[in-house]
């Protein structure tokens, strides 16, 4: 996903969770994803999305700008642009990522009101 290459530290994982997934999409080459571990996590709980057009990774405001440095290093992208088929994958991810952004900040406002 980054360039990394240590095996242990990586992670298989689905750009289009596997609850998600037809059984025909688990199995899909373009579904597919190899994060860190740390980066794992970040991206199943949303608080990470990766555009589907640019390859670029995306943080919430959840997560300040020094900490997302932190996790990715120079690192700003995939290594790859997505394909036409990666990207209908990270396109479903990335839908899901703004509306959690969005729900974090409607809780943030309404805590803020009162």
């Amino acid at each position: 996903m980054t360039g990394a290459y240590t095996l242990r530290a990586l992670v298989a994982n689905h750009a289009k969770p596997w609850k998600d997934s037809t059984d025909v999409e688990k199995l899909d080459q373009g579904n597919g994803l190899l994060p860190a571990g740390t980066l794992d996590k970040v991206y199943v709980g949303y608080l990470m999305s990766v555009h589907p057009k640019t390859g670029n990774l995306l943080f919430s405001d959840a997560i300040d700008e020094a900490e997302s440095a932190r996790l990715v290093g120079d690192h700003t992208r995939l290594r790859k642009t997505p394909t036409a088929e990666q990207a209908v994958y990270l396109e479903a991810h990335y839908k899901r990522f703004l509306e959690k952004q969005a729900e974090r900040s409607s809780k943030l406002r309404n805590v803020a009101e009162i």
